[in-house]
């Protein structure tokens, strides 16, 4: 996935896996730290989070994927709109 992601502009990664969450483990997803890891090891400019888990504490996740991603981080809503 590094590869695939390498030098984008904007990277949407999921991030399902959340501490505190009913969804705290899962077969093929990842957690916020992960998702970051990967865009930072990428060296993407902007990491949304997506496929969130409802009950998700995101202040949280993106404290998370902040400390291990150097760049900007964001969790979308339903109006979210980002510029490539």
């Amino acid at each position: 996935m590094i590869e695939l992601a390498r030098d984008a502009d904007i990277f949407l990664c999921e991030a399902t896996i959340c501490e505190g969450s009913y969804h705290t483990t899962g077969q093929g997803h990842m957690d916020a730290g992960q998702a970051a890891a990967i865009a930072e090891k990428a060296r993407v400019k902007k990491l949304v989070l997506v496929h969130l888990p409802s009950d998700g504490n995101f202040e949280l996740m993106k404290r998370t994927a902040s400390a291990v991603f150097g760049g900007q981080v964001f969790l979308p809503d339903s109006a979210s709109m980002y510029t490539v």
